[in-house]
C-alpha cells in the first residue's frame, strides 16, 4: 500500500514539474521581443573576405593599409545569447600600416571604414550595410604601426582591440607598445587608443621597459606617439 502511495506522489510530483516548466517557457516565449530572435553560436556568421586586404590613398599618398585574415560580420554577443540586428565587424590577425603627416593625420581610421567615409564604388562598406547596422568594431590580432612621414614611429601589437562606438576611442586588451628611436616599451593589460588626439590613456598602472633594460611600474597617464606624458 505504502508503495504504491510512494508511486502516486511521484506521479503527482512529475505533473506538477511539468505543468510549472510549461508555464515558465510560455511566458519566456510570450515575453520575448518579436524582432529580436535568438540565433545560436554556430548562425548568422557572415564571412566577408579571406585574405582582406585594404589601401586608402590622400593625394597619391598612402594613409592607411590594412592586411587581415578575415573579414566577418557576427552577431554581437549580449549577456549569454547572440540576438540577429545586433552585429558586430571583425577583422582577424590584421597589421594596420598608419601614415601621418600634416594634412592627413586627423583622417586616419583604424578600422578599414567608418560611416563618415565611402569607399570606391561602396566596396567593403556597402557590403557590411547588406547586414544592418554595425554596433562594435573588434579586431582579434592586431599590429599597428604608426608612420610619421617615411619614419616608423610606433608599433603596438594589442591580443584584442574593441571600439563601440564610431566616436569612442579603441580599448586595446594585452597590449604591447614600442618606440622603435627611444628603444623602450609599454606593458598594458588595458590601454585606450584615442586615434582622433594621438594619445594613449592608460587607465591602471602598467610595466615600462627602458633602452638600458630597466622595468619600472608607472602610474596610469596620457601619452604621446612618443610615449612622453601628456599634462593632465
Amino acid at each position: 500500500m505504502s508503495t504504491i502511495s510512494s508511486r502516486v506522489r511521484w506521479i503527482f510530483l512529475g505533473a506538477g514539474i511539468a505543468l510549472l516548466s510549461g508555464m515558465v517557457a510560455s511566458y519566456l516565449l510570450l515575453s520575448k521581443p518579436l524582432d529580436s530572435p535568438i540565433v545560436s553560436d554556430e548562425g548568422e556568421i557572415h564571412p566577408i573576405a579571406v585574405g582582406f586586404t585594404y589601401t586608402e590613398f590622400l593625394k597619391q599618398k598612402p594613409r592607411k593599409k590594412i592586411v587581415a585574415q578575415a573579414l566577418v560580420i557576427k552577431p554581437r554577443p549580449l549577456l549569454f545569447f547572440n540576438v540577429k540586428g545586433i552585429r558586430e565587424a571583425m577583422l582577424v590577425n590584421a597589421q594596420t600600416d598608419l601614415y601621418f603627416d600634416d594634412a592627413s593625420s586627423s583622417q586616419v581610421e583604424l578600422f578599414p571604414f567608418t560611416e563618415k567615409q565611402a569607399t570606391p564604388q561602396g566596396g567593403v562598406k556597402t557590403l557590411l550595410e547588406q547586414y544592418g547596422p554595425i554596433t562594435r568594431l573588434v579586431i582579434e590580432g592586431l599590429v599597428l604601426k604608426i608612420h610619421n612621414h617615411a619614419d616608423l614611429q610606433l608599433v603596438v601589437s594589442a591580443k584584442r582591440a574593441i571600439q563601440q562606438g564610431m566616436d569612442s576611442p579603441w580599448l586595446l586588451e594585452g597590449a604591447v607598445l614600442w618606440h622603435p628611436k627611444a628603444g623602450k616599451r609599454i606593458y598594458s593589460d588595458q590601454v585606450f587608443w584615442y586615434q582622433q588626439d594621438h594619445l594613449f590613456r592608460f587607465p591602471k598602472r602598467y610595466l615600462l621597459l627602458t633602452a638600458d633594460g630597466h622595468r619600472q611600474e608607472q602610474k596610469p597617464v596620457r601619452l604621446n606617439l612618443d610615449l612622453e606624458p601628456l599634462p593632465p
